[in-house]
């Protein structure tokens, strides 16, 4: 027992000005490397549910999976105190490692989930032609290697350089936007 699980539920829609707003995420909203910080959408659940979300709230240190639809991202919550609670969405799956564990770094635990040999025996798992999804008792009967202390600090040491990579295009990407839409000001054609 390395981590536990939680599955997502079903959040009743909420009244506007009684219901309780949180953030929500899926799949594709998992960055490729970094922290999940914030959730894609807003919504109201109904009030009665705010026990039931305490439960799926995300945490720091929380890996998400995604078992349904697109089945195999991943990716580690780090939620902005400043912003909404993050709720997933139910094509997720909640891993919180458990203490004492021998996986000492959630971001060990999440690029092992990234992993082929991992991702290799998720797909052999999949049911379903429509909405492909991986079943929870079958998730829970695949073995996780333990890496030794040192390949742990290796696998952290190389999502700290991706993380930093990634903010790099981000930063990039931004100034190509920027100097996009620089250049129609200056011209008489865009006002």
């Amino acid at each position: 027992q390395i981590a536990t699980i939680v599955k997502p539920q079903t959040l009743r829609s909420g009244e506007p000005g009684k219901g309780v707003k949180v953030a929500e995420v899926g799949p594709g909203e998992l960055p490729p490397h970094g922290f999940l910080t914030h959730g894609a959408r807003e919504r109201l659940i109904h009030p009665l549910d705010r026990e039931r979300f305490e439960q799926q709230r995300l945490k720091a240190g929380d890996v998400l999976l995604s078992t349904k639809g697109t089945i195999g991202r991943t990716g580690i919550a780090r939620p902005d105190p400043h912003r909404d609670d993050i709720s997933p969405s139910q094509s997720l799956i909640v891993l919180r490692l458990s203490g004492p564990s021998p996986i000492h770094d959630p971001v060990v635990l999440m690029m092992f989930l990234r992993s082929p040999y991992f991702q290799a025996r998720l797909r052999s798992l999949v049911v379903g032609t429509t909405i492909p999804n991986v079943a929870l008792t079958d998730l829970r009967r695949l073995p996780v290697l333990i890496p030794t202390l040192d390949e742990q600090l290796e696998l952290r040491r190389t999502f700290d350089e991706q993380h930093e990579r990634q903010r790099k295009i981000e930063t990039l990407l931004d100034e190509q936007r920027l100097a996009e839409e620089s250049i129609w000001k200056t011209t008489r054609l865009v006002h």
